[in-house]
């Protein structure tokens, strides 16, 4: 069922975290490159706007919906963490793939859980990077494509579950 912004309800990937603290979430960072051409990188502050710096941090509010014209590799080159993610590409000319380059994705929203959500719009954005799920995750797909999870998913009693109209492949 979709609620009031055409979304349908999340699922749930539980993965129990004790000793999980509160974060205070950040206000969105937004990833604003465009370069289709090659690999661009996380860790670069310049790629990001409403932030001075790069986003990495549980609780880090990213939001990956730069109108692209083909598909854009974004490569981590580090260990990042955050608590909230949007990905898609606004008009579906293009997908987003998250690539580790040596890096991986800490998913963690503190005691609150960490949410990855793919836009209606989406052309089908992947995640190739190692994903750890600290805490739960609530993970939506509002696109008719997949959101492919390439690299491994882990965390403490991780279960799996699809929701959207596009579900996931992993």
């Amino acid at each position: 069922a979709a609620n009031a912004c055409n979304e349908s309800d999340p699922s749930v990937f539980v993965a129990a975290q004790p000793g999980a603290v509160a974060v205070v979430p950040t206000p969105p960072i937004f990833w604003t490159n465009t370069v289709t051409t090659s690999a661009q990188s996380w860790n670069v502050s310049a790629n990001w706007t409403n932030s001075s710096v790069y986003p990495n941090g549980a609780g880090s509010n990213v939001v990956i919906s730069a109108d692209i014209a083909g598909g854009q590799t974004i490569n981590l080159n580090l260990p990042i963490s955050i608590g909230s993610q949007v990905v898609g590409d606004p008009n579906g000319s293009g997908s987003f793939t998250i690539d580790d380059n040596g890096g991986s994705l800490t998913l963690n929203n503190g005691t609150s859980a960490a949410v990855l959500t793919q836009t209606a719009t989406s052309k089908g954005d992947t995640i190739a990077a190692p994903v750890a799920v600290s805490g739960n995750l609530l993970l939506t797909n509002n696109s008719a494509n997949p959101l492919t999870f390439a690299g491994n998913v882990t965390g403490t009693g991780l279960t799996s579950a699809r929701a959207g109209r596009g579900g996931g492949d992993r």
